[in-house]
């Protein structure tokens, strides 16, 4: 009889696409390197070897969330005050914006800050826009450049 801890098969993660919890116990839907979707399967955490893909779900997964909440906000009848700050979340800007009348914040997606409020996104840019020039160099050929 042969022993089957003799040649086991290592199997290699491509990445996590799902996370469920069953009896308490977190599992993720793995898609293995090799196999087509149809082979996924949910594994307990503790079966794991994956920190990184699991950290890069986990961090993908709260972004996503938190994405999903701007858009669903409804900011029927706010009037803005003006953009405190800006990021950048899975390639899409995010304002922080402060609202007359409210006494909290919230996140705007650039989308709707530039059709909604075209010309407070104008000034946000303007007053964070830092020339940058070589005085040294005085003729017209001058590197001017700014960042923001």
């Amino acid at each position: 009889m042969e022993n089957l801890d003799e040649n086991p098969q290592e199997y290699i993660v491509e990445r996590v696409e799902g996370k469920r919890i069953v009896d308490g116990r977190v599992q993720y839907l793995l898609k293995w390197s090799g196999y087509d979707s149809s082979a996924n399967t949910w594994e307990p955490v503790e079966n794991l070897n994956c920190p990184d893909l699991v950290a890069r779900f986990e961090e993908t997964a709260f972004e996503n969330e938190f994405l999903d909440e701007i858009e669903a906000e409804s900011r029927q009848g706010l009037e803005p005050l003006k953009i405190l700050g800006l990021t950048l979340i899975q390639k899409r800007l995010i304002f922080l914006m402060q609202w007359k009348d409210e006494e909290g914040l919230s996140f705007l997606t650039a989308a709707e800050a530039y059709s909604k409020y075209p010309q407070l996104v104008i000034k946000f840019y303007e007053e964070r826009v830092m020339w940058d020039s070589d005085e040294e160099d005085d003729d017209a050929q001058s590197d001017n450049r700014f960042e923001i």
